[in-house]
């Protein structure tokens, strides 16, 4: 993969020194910092539910889960708790778990439904709360004991323009910068730097907000069905089902014959990566 930028540095054009980042707390009403860095995961989390998805994107889940039953054969509720994100989407606590009292409920009134898009889409919206209005990053992080820092993409973004746009492009690296200089003044054990499976990664957009080396070390796995990062593929930058992209693929698992075939029939492959996280600090311009 080219890249236009110095491996060892971000030119300087891109970032943006005005841009609000992890660094700069998340704030109260009278201004009083609340949140920051790592802390900032969970308001991440609250503001994912307050972006309201569309049935559409519930109903496509479930298609793939009723040719994954024709497949293997298991219950529906299974499959519905393995091969889609429902369990995410009704806020219940991970990891995904079958004899959760919530979703034990929803899938005992599966059978009993008229519409099961209606019944998901509706638990889905009984769970949804008001996120923050302070404007959240798109980039978060979260620590893993004894020195692992794992990076995470939402698009929180609230442009015209797109989360990884040309004009976007100072505000994620902005971002970026804050996020590892806050992980050496906190986390300075810190060692290495990964990346959740997600289709995203491999997305040019993405990897130019990288130094080259570990991008171009990035490993394909399957995809990760129960988590929102698989499915986000199939939504644009305001939280719509790309139709195209849609269709496409329900053409695709209606004529799967085999597990693999069905997994196969994802637009997008899912990587994941990891590196030494001096890299990302030389990067960024961390001292």
């Amino acid at each position: 993969m080219a890249h236009e930028q110095d491996e060892n540095k971000v030119p300087e054009a891109l970032v943006s020194n005005e841009i609000t980042t992890l660094t700069a707390a998340v704030k109260d009403e009278s201004g009083t910092a609340i949140l920051t860095g790592g802390r900032v995961m969970q308001i991440v989390k609250e503001a994912e539910k307050s972006n309201t998805l569309s049935k559409d994107f519930f109903d496509l889940q479930i298609q793939f889960a009723i040719h994954a039953q024709r497949i293997t054969g298991l219950e529906l509720g299974d499959v519905l708790l393995r091969y889609t994100c429902l369990y995410r989407r009704f806020s219940l606590p991970t990891p995904p778990d079958a004899q959760n009292p919530e979703w034990k409920h929803f899938v005992a009134q599966i059978k009993s439904s008229e519409s099961l898009g209606e019944l998901a889409y509706n638990y889905y919206l009984g769970t949804i709360k008001k996120g923050p209005e302070t404007p959240l990053p798109c980039f978060s992080y979260h620590y893993e004991w004894p020195g692992t820092i794992c990076l995470h993409f939402a698009n929180n973004d609230k442009s015209e323009k797109g989360p990884l746009s040309d004009e976007q492009m100072p505000e994620r690296i902005a971002e970026l910068r804050g996020i590892f200089t806050e992980v050496k003044k906190w986390y300075p054990e810190a060692t290495t730097v990964k990346s959740p499976p997600s289709w995203i990664h491999a997305m040019p957009k993405m990897l130019r907000l990288f130094p080259s080396g570990p991008t171009q070390n990035l490993e394909p796995v399957n995809n990760v069905l129960d988590a929102t990062s698989t499915w986000g593929q199939f939504l644009n930058r305001k939280k719509e089902v790309r139709k195209d992209v849609a269709q496409a693929f329900l053409e695709k698992i209606q004529k799967a014959k085999t597990e693999d075939e069905l997994m196969a029939s994802f637009p997008s492959q899912a990587f994941t990566g990891q590196c030494d996280i001096d890299v990302m600090y030389k990067f960024f311009g961390v001292a």
